[in-house]
């Protein structure tokens, strides 16, 4: 058998095996396929091998065959260039890849990193958790002591203020928070 086009005798059918991977670091053409031929593309998605019968698949099918949504992963086609260094191009979740094109020799999924925004007075701050306590948006962003200040967020009815420093706050849809004073004030 040859490595780099398997053609197995089925009773029903013959299959052909195409190693992407084989071909790209070859350089040899992809094997003509006659009738009664079922061509099977051999791909590679991170260190995991897959053999799919049809030549086009989107990304976001690419990534289903890792068990990756589109939402948590991106797609990149990767290979390596006449300098040695490898060049990875995005392919986004709708576009279809043609396994037979030239050049393609692997894929690899990468982790998408969410950033969540928030506010407290006109400062913006970045983090990449969905929820903080109140005690972590207080001390590691604002940067202030909760026993002299307090957290709080306008809402539909007014200003609702943080009481519990351990309460879990929601960061999605970019809240503006507001900071309190929390030190009595004198009467003169």
């Amino acid at each position: 058998m040859e490595n780099l086009n398997e053609r197995n005798n089925d009773a029903e059918k013959n299959i052909i095996t195409v190693d992407l991977e084989h071909l790209y670091h070859t350089g040899a053409e992809h094997p003509s396929q006659d009738d009664g031929e079922v061509v099977m593309y051999k791909i590679k998605v991170d260190d995991h091998y897959h053999y799919l019968q049809h030549r086009h698949r989107t990304g976001e099918q690419i990534l289903a065959l890792e068990s990756k949504s589109p939402k948590d992963f991106k797609l990149e086609q990767c290979w390596k260039a006449e300098d040695g260094q490898t060049v990875c191009m995005h392919i986004l979740a709708d576009v279809s890849v043609d396994f037979k094109a030239p050049g393609i020799e692997r894929f690899i999924t990468k982790s998408i990193v969410h950033e969540y925004d928030f506010f407290i007075g006109k400062m913006i701050y970045h983090t990449q958790s969905s929820r903080l306590t109140v005690r972590q948006i207080l001390e590691d962003f604002a940067k202030v002591n909760p026993i002299q200040k307090s957290l709080g967020i306008k809402t539909e009815t007014g200003v609702h203020e943080y009481t519990d420093l351990n309460e879990s706050v929601s960061l999605e849809g970019c809240p503006h928070f507001t900071l309190f004073d929390n030190q009595p004030v004198g009467v003169s």
